[in-house]
């Protein structure tokens, strides 16, 4: 099924699809995360909320009255009303067994790793337990209840948005399997300490454990998101304040070979907003999905990490101790703690993202694609690269999961479930599909988060997009070998002090894209300085100084990093040649790069690559560009705004230029030029 580490791993993965059982009538006598004197209502914690010392003490203070105190005492309770989720296990078993059918009708497997489950299992009834999946699915949302029903785990209350909330009637169906709903903005201070608190009970007073996601949102991009710390600090503080003794905490991996929501992805990251949640727009997108083939799907509890062992000393519970856990708050050397743990739990999940042969085929494609050499790529030749590109991910540490028995037929299955997106023209050579889309200018163009893009150039960032979608789940493996190499290309005999400077140089603009935590760099130089040396990609001269080899892996590191280079590139040229001298917001940006380099593209320039008309990427250049002092921003009238540092800019603007001379690739994925209608 993959290479010989993967293998053993994949071994304990099980199709669930193969031994369904009836979720309707099954026996369900779950096994909970912590044993307490009674089980909980869901009821009881809204009143716990509105009776603990905490709340009251709020109240107090900002109530003029004893009549304005009850009147905000009645407006509680509507909040936690909205918030609260419920337990109904007829609601549970219905819903259970309508995903059950969909399961199978979507996916040809459900894998998911029984050893996990086991391990899981094992820890279950002593202390309370926070699952933490990746997300990049709704599906994510109601596969953990399903997994957990079905093997017999008390299902989790799991935090979700206002968005399942205001669907008629699912978000009462969604609340009654363990929904807590949560508004987007803390704005409001009285929302706010009102939500904190309900959190607090569900940690220390609720027995069925808790789950959210800590990347805040589904990745667009099918790659990791800079942690959300909001909820996880609310979730750990009972921790802090010691009043109890440990949580276990359980990152999840969902891994798709192809994700449900890949076009509307697409659509979002080029500007064009999802379309606003409705129980008849899901019953239509559900309609619109039946039949389709979807592939395997991926589920795997990672190893549970106890907050005591992995804090250790780090933390001073007893400082706490000393007064009342009520009128504390975490100080910022914890908050600090807990964003590193946050970002370790990133990694254990992308640790543990199973990768699939369509991924390797699409990062194949970009590859030759870069190296003006997509004529030559034909189904044997595709062949021989994944064999390469196995060698390579099986040393990285990645799990792979292809049939390497036959990979003529995995290549055939995987382009058939893709088959949108690649395509196998005559002599079994492989084509990139243009898409045929509507006009952008057909949407409200009120509601578009950049510039009204053409069709033509929508034809083709489209299968572009869609194409990188299933690059990206790979760049956790990819990124850090990549900036070494990046750092390294043309040049010789370089000294190991400059190189590592101009390492952390470079995950620092690349720090919220590639989710490079400023914490963990000096471990990562180590360890990826050691893995290139044992892949040969880098020699050493001597005990200083290190240098390239003309290693085959090289040209596949800087291909999977260069569409993220080429953004930044491209965006920073722009907002130095055209904003140094005034203010801007972002969307001034989203639609000065996009309509910039439409124009350009569509001209023939093929040194642009069309991800740099990725919104969430533009995004992340300029939180990069805060960070390294290319920018400055401030908020206005609610909306952050921008000004340039002009100095560091242009120094920056020079860098990136010299790097790119040093790049021979070309972004040609379509040979037939277009005459542009701008």
């Amino acid at each position: 099924m993959a290479t010989s580490n993967s293998k053993k791993y994949l071994e304990n993965y099980h199709n669930y699809l193969d031994k369904r059982v009836t979720l309707f009538t099954k026996p369900f006598d779950p096994l909970i995360p912590i044993k307490r004197n009674r089980r909980v209502l869901p009821e009881e914690l809204k009143f716990r909320v509105l009776k603990s010392q905490h709340f009251n003490n709020y109240l107090d203070k900002i109530s003029d009255n004893k009549n304005d105190r009850q009147q905000k005492e009645t407006e509680a309770m509507q909040i936690l009303t909205e918030i609260g989720f419920d337990r109904k296990i007829l609601v549970i078993r219905s819903l259970g067994t309508v995903i059950d059918k969909l399961m199978a009708q979507l996916y040809k497997n459900v894998f998911i790793n029984e050893q996990s489950i086991e391990r899981l299992k094992a820890i279950m009834g002593r202390q309370q337990i926070i699952y933490l999946p990746s997300h990049r699915s709704y599906v994510d949302f109601m596969l953990m209840s399903y997994v957990c029903f079905s093997y017999n785990l008390e299902i989790p209350a799991i935090a979700a948005g206002m968005d399942f909330h205001s669907m008629f009637g699912l978000g009462e169906l969604l609340r009654k399997t363990g929904a807590f709903f949560m508004r987007r903005t803390f704005g409001d201070e009285f929302y706010w300490n009102i939500f904190k608190e309900y959190m607090h009970e569900i940690i220390t007073y609720n027995d069925f454990g808790v789950e959210f996601f800590i990347e805040g949102t589904r990745s667009r991009t099918c790659k990791a998101l800079w942690p959300k710390t909001g909820l996880l600090s609310m979730a750990l503080e009972p921790f802090f304040m010691g009043e109890i003794y440990d949580i276990k905490v359980v990152p999840t991996s969902i891994s798709y070979e192809k994700v449900l929501e890949e076009q509307l992805f697409v659509y979002e990251l080029l500007g064009i907003p999802k379309p606003k949640e409705s129980t008849k727009g899901f019953f239509k997108a559900v309609k619109n999905l039946i039949d389709k083939n979807y592939g395997n799907m991926y589920f795997d509890f990672c190893e549970p990490i106890s907050l005591n062992d992995f804090l250790g000393n780090k933390v001073d519970r007893f400082r706490h101790a000393s007064e009342p856990a009520h009128i504390q708050k975490l100080n910022n050397d914890e908050l600090v703690l807990i964003t590193d743990f946050a970002h370790h739990v990133i990694r254990e999940q992308q640790k543990k993202i199973v990768i699939s042969t369509y991924n390797l085929i699409a990062l194949i494609y970009n590859q030759y694609v870069f190296l003006n050499s997509t004529e030559s790529l034909t189904i044997n030749v595709l062949q021989n690269e994944i064999e390469l590109y196995l060698k390579f991910f099986e040393v990285l540490g990645a799990i792979v999961a292809i049939d390497d028995t036959n990979l003529i037929k995995s290549i055939h299955e995987a382009m058939q479930i893709h088959d949108n997106i690649l395509e196998i023209v005559g002599e079994k050579s492989i084509r990139l599909k243009k898409a045929n889309t509507l006009a952008t200018r057909q949407n409200n163009g009120l509601k578009l988060k950049g510039h009204w893009l053409c069709k033509e150039m929508m034809d083709i960032a489209v299968p572009v997009f869609s194409l990188q979608l299933y690059c990206n789940p790979t760049m956790f493996w990819l990124s850090q070998p990549a900036i070494f190499v990046f750092s390294l290309i043309g040049r010789q005999n370089v000294k190991i002090e400059w190189l590592k400077k101009s390492v952390m140089h470079l995950r620092n603009i690349f720090i919220y894209e590639l989710v490079l935590y400023p914490r963990f760099a000096d471990e990562d130089f180590e360890k990826t300085y050691a893995l290139l040396e044992k892949l040969q990609i880098i020699c050493k001269i001597d005990d200083e100084t290190v240098s390239l080899t003309h290693s085959p892996y090289i040209n596949i590191l800087l291909s999977a990093i260069s569409p993220f280079f080429n953004s930044y590139l491209q965006t920073t040229q722009i907002i130095f040649n055209n904003f140094k001298e005034k203010k801007f917001a972002s969307k001034e940006i989203f639609i000065a790069v996009q309509s910039i380099l439409e124009h350009e593209m569509l001209k023939g320039n093929f040194s642009i690559h069309p991800y740099a008309l990725c919104l969430e990427t533009i995004t992340t250049t300029l939180l990069s560009l805060c960070n390294i002092g290319c920018l400055f921003k401030e908020k206005q009238d609610s909306v952050n705004q921008y000004s340039v540092h002009a100095e560091n800019m242009s120094s920056l603007v020079d860098e990136l230029k010299q790097y790119n001379s040093n790049l021979t690739f070309v972004y040609k994925y379509f040979n037939t030029l277009i005459s542009s209608k701008i």
